[in-house]
C-alpha cells in the first residue's frame, strides 16, 4: 500500500491512497445468499477500515463497493435506478441488504412458533427456542 502525490503546484492537492486487495467477489450463487451478503459486507467494511479508505468520499466508497462485488452486482445496482455520483455509501449498503435479505413473514414465523415441538431437545434448549420464537414473532416475553 502506498500513497501517490499529485504534481506540486496543483490547486487541489489531495493524497490518493492506492491498495492491493485479496477481497473476493460477492458469491451471488451462494446457497444462503443472506448469510453470504452478511459475511461479505462485513469483510468489505473491515477492508475499508484496515486500508483507511473508510475516510474517502461516498462516491469513491460506492465505486469500490461495486467494483469489489463484481459485474453481476453492478446489474443489480442499475435496477435500483440510483445515480452513481450522488448515492450515499450507507444508503447503497442498506439497499443491497434489503435486496439480499428478504423480510420475514410474521405469519410464517408465528406459525412455526405455534407448531414447534420439544422433540429431542432438553427443557433448557426448548425454553430458549421458545423465548427466541417470542422475540422473532414480535411477542413481548416477560419472565
Amino acid at each position: 500500500m502506498g500513497i501517490t502525490d499529485p504534481p506540486a503546484g496543483t490547486q487541489k492537492e489531495s493524497k490518493r491512497l492506492t491498495y492491493s486487495s485479496q477481497l473476493e467477489k460477492l458469491n451471488l450463487a451462494a446457497l444462503n445468499l443472506p448469510q453470504e451478503w452478511e459475511r461479505w459486507s462485513l469483510n468489505f467494511k473491515i477492508f475499508l477500515l484496515a486500508t483507511g479508505l473508510n475516510e474517502e468520499s461516498d462516491t469513491r466508497k460506492v465505486s469500490m463497493l461495486l467494483h469489489h462485488m463484481g459485474p453481476e452486482a453492478v446489474q443489480i445496482f442499475q435496477s435500483f435506478k440510483l445515480e452513481l455520483n450522488t448515492v450515499k455509501f450507507d444508503d447503497l449498503v442498506k439497499r443491497f441488504t434489503d435486496h439480499f435479505i428478504p423480510k420475514k413473514s410474521l405469519c410464517i414465523l408465528r406459525h412455526k412458533f405455534f407448531t414447534s415441538k420439544q422433540g429431542q431437545m432438553s427443557i433448557t434448549e426448548y425454553t430458549t427456542n421458545l423465548t427466541l420464537g417470542c422475540t422473532n414473532c414480535s411477542y413481548i416475553f416477560s419472565q
